[in-house]
């Protein structure tokens, strides 16, 4: 059965650059222009990605699995912020109804926003569960790393299918559902005329997770760069 990497490697310089060196000494992904510069320092041994032996495929799989679970750390980051940017809409959006009905609907903004409060702090707290197995998979990982720089090492097979599992626990990680951010306010129009009759709240705030895939997407590649990194001999 095929195996095909998770994504393209990319320059750890450059993030929009397609990697097609590594530093072994720096244990670095560099572009080429990147790789012409490290050429040139005496600490820094590189290589072109298309052309490693085993050991060296091992460690650049290895990076790009840095590569992807920083990917997906960055997600669940931007997924936070975009989760507080709704909420400060909302909360404008709740005030905005309150300064018009000022009079009468102090407790009814409260428990807007406390609810408001409860939903943001549900996502927050998922996040916070989302990124906490990524932080294991790094540590996993740079012990990985160190383990196939000794020079003497166990049967390089060993070592290939000790990533393989490190790599099919994140890769199912990596590609767990993930959901979408929808936020909608709308205030009560009928507190207008009828505010003591009103219901608890000052507007009818939602802040939730819609589900959906969330893939590593493959960075289109340049022309020439290696099919599949396993194939290395």
């Amino acid at each position: 059965m095929a195996q095909m990497t998770i994504m393209t490697p990319m320059c750890d310089t450059h993030e929009d650059v397609v990697a097609e060196i590594l530093c072994l000494n720096h244990r670095r992904l560099m572009c080429v222009t990147c790789g012409l510069k490290e050429a040139k320092l005496s600490e820094c041994e590189v290589l072109d990605i298309r052309h490693l032996g085993k050991q060296d495929s091992l460690l650049l799989r290895s990076l790009l699995l840095k590569q992807s679970v920083s990917k997906k750390e960055r997600q669940i980051d931007e997924h936070a912020e975009k989760a507080a940017e709704m909420k400060k809409v909302l909360e404008q959006n709740v005030l905005d109804t309150y300064n018009k009905l000022i009079d009468r609907i102090q407790e009814l903004k409260s428990n807007s926003l406390a609810l408001l409060d409860k939903q943001a702090n549900v996502i927050l707290q998922t996040n916070k569960g989302k990124k906490q197995p990524l932080l294991t998979f790094q540590k996993e990982i740079d012990i990985y790393i160190k383990k196939i720089s000794i020079e003497s090492l166990n049967d390089p097979n060993d070592l290939e299918r000790e990533l393989n599992e490190i790599e099919k626990k994140i890769l199912v990680t990596l590609n767990i559902k993930e959901t979408l951010l929808e936020s909608s306010c709308n205030p009560n129009a009928e507190l207008e005329n009828s505010i003591m009759q009103s219901d608890k709240f000052l507007s009818y705030v939602s802040l939730l997770d819609q589900e959906h895939y969330d893939v590593i997407p493959d960075t289109p590649q340049k022309e020439p760069i290696y099919s599949d990194i396993r194939t290395a001999k």
